[in-house]
């Protein structure tokens, strides 16, 4: 952007105009700068209440300025977030603004217990950009330090996931399990949205991150039919660095399930666009998961904001109030990184190549992929009846209700609901796949145990079925935890028997 002939006022005058690499245009004399970048992303820079001299701050945007124009917005967001905090912790330790870069604020800054190494080498990026650009206000010492400083990778990258923490790691099967069972549940009463159920269970599926969910139009949803038989597809904006949001695809096939949802949702948001689709805007370009306050760059009409999305799904999964087993029964921690965390891992534990998994993920390297490795089944924890009904309140599997034998449950219509071998009543008249023991964890709730039904047996054989899979070694644990969901499910309807028959003076 300047050479190094420019004279010492030329390099900090700013240009009337910048355009950021994604197409936004802004004027850089102002005190904040509001730029949409990635389609999707907002970021303000506020530069009135930056403690530096004028000049520094003059510098300082003309390097973000270069950074925008040849990265997207967040990069530039994490270099200004940086020399923000940077600066503000030399100003309170000093007394006064910064007017350059010395190398006394760098050492001082390095030292805080606050800032890590992975912190300093940002601030190390930005600074010999700051150098490279030829900029004034950085000392020659300042340089020197920076560049024998050693800093060592983060080294927290991973821990959440190898450490299944149980607030910040992957979700376990459990309360993935009963996550879904909840959303399917909530929803069959209308207290889940189509928009709802839609965007929480593509989290959970395709793990792609907030932007990419931000950035999809109607037209990245495909309905295929072949010889009677649909099919659905999602083509996935890759959101790769370096690159517009929307210049590369990943063509997902759908679960007919998520496609028919995914499908109702699409007529319903056409009914909302009626007025844009009558003023001539063409159907295809516009929003898969619209937020009608947002004025986006050209082409991004009423986009959402990929943090409003993540705010959409963290609120809808709190108000499920899913339980966790590893936390003693207390509520799970919701946030969209622990959905892509529990894809990855489930990824790895099914043998899924790494190449495949930094894929599915968008990740640009095999670096972060590696993390998800498979685990064995050696280390499943043991599980008897007494374990199962002491933590069956927790995981709270079992969605239907407990009924006297005397009782038939009844459908909406009056009809009487059939019998289930001789464990209760079925609510979907048998009109599904599922084996005795899935009744139990019947996604729709719709499964009426017998309050003398023989519970205890069906324990007993799904125990024994799941000693005997253990013994095999070679049994992929997905299978023994989807088994292990039934048991405490069964369990769960065993105590509530119990406490049935006590309510009636019974034993």
């Amino acid at each position: 952007m300047f050479s190094k002939t420019d004279s010492y006022d030329s390099r900090l005058t700013l240009p009337r105009e910048v355009v950021t690499r994604d197409g936004f245009s802004f004027d850089p004399s102002t005190d904040k700068w509001a730029i949409t970048g990635d389609c999707t992303n907002l970021a303000t820079f506020n530069f009135s209440d930056l403690p530096c001299v004028a000049d520094l701050v003059a510098a300082l945007k003309v390097v973000l300025i270069d950074i925008l124009e040849k990265n997207n917005v967040a990069t530039a967001y994490i270099y200004y977030s940086t020399f923000r905090h940077f600066a503000a912790t030399q100003t309170a330790l000093y007394g006064l603004q910064l007017s350059s870069i010395e190398a006394k604020y760098l050492k001082n800054y390095r030292s805080r217990n606050d800032v890590e190494d992975h912190k300093m080498a940002k601030l190390k990026c930005l600074l010999q950009r700051w150098n490279q650009l030829d900029m004034p206000l950085i000392e020659p010492e300042a340089m020197a330090y920076l560049q024998k400083v050693v800093l060592k990778a983060n080294p927290n990258i991973g821990a959440n996931v190898q450490t299944n923490d149980p607030n910040d790691g992957p979700f376990d099967h459990q309360e993935l399990a009963s996550l879904v069972a909840k959303l399917n549940n909530e929803f069959a009463k209308e207290k889940v949205s189509w928009r709802e159920l839609v965007l929480v269970k593509l989290f959970i599926g395709y793990g792609a991150r907030p932007k990419s969910y931000a950035a999809m139009k109607i037209k990245d949803f495909e309905k295929v039919t072949l010889n009677g038989s649909d099919s659905y597809f999602l083509n996935i904006p890759m959101c790769k660095q370096g690159s517009p949001v929307r210049a590369a695809f990943e063509k997902k096939p759908m679960h007919s399930n998520l496609g028919v949802a995914l499908e109702n949702w699409k007529v319903a948001l056409l009914q909302e666009f009626a007025d844009e689709i009558n003023d001539g805007t063409e159907e295809d370009e516009l929003p898969l998961f619209p937020h009608w306050n947002n004025s986006n760059v050209e082409g991004y009409k009423h986009h959402a904001y990929p943090r409003a999305l993540s705010d959409e799904v963290v609120k809808t999964i709190r108000g499920l109030n899913v339980t966790s087993l590893r936390k003693k029964g207390a509520r799970i921690k919701a946030n969209v990184r622990r959905l892509r965390y529990t894809l990855g891992t489930r990824l790895g534990e099914l043998g899924v190549p790494v190449r495949e998994i930094a894929k599915a993920l968008c990740h640009t390297t095999t670096a972060y992929a590696k993390i998800y490795t498979k685990k064995s089944i050696e280390f499943m924890e043991r599980l008897d009846e007494a374990i199962a009904e002491e933590y069956a309140p927790f995981v709270k599997a079992f969605t239907g209700e407990v009924i006297g034998n005397n009782q038939v449950a009844k459908a909406a219509d009056g009809a009487d609901l059939p019998q289930v071998a001789n464990v209760g009543n079925c609510g979907k008249f048998g009109a599904c796949s599922a084996r005795l023991a899935g009744c139990y964890v019947c996604p729709t709730g719709s499964f009426y145990a017998f309050e003398d039904g023989p519970h205890e047996e069906m324990r007993t054989a799904l125990i024994e079925e799941r000693e005997r899979l253990i013994a095999l070694r070679d049994v992929d644990k997905l299978i023994i935890e989807a088994l292990d969901r039934n048991i405490y499910a069964v369990a769960e309807v065993i105590l509530k028997c119990q406490a049935k028959k006590q309510s009636k003076g019974g034993k």
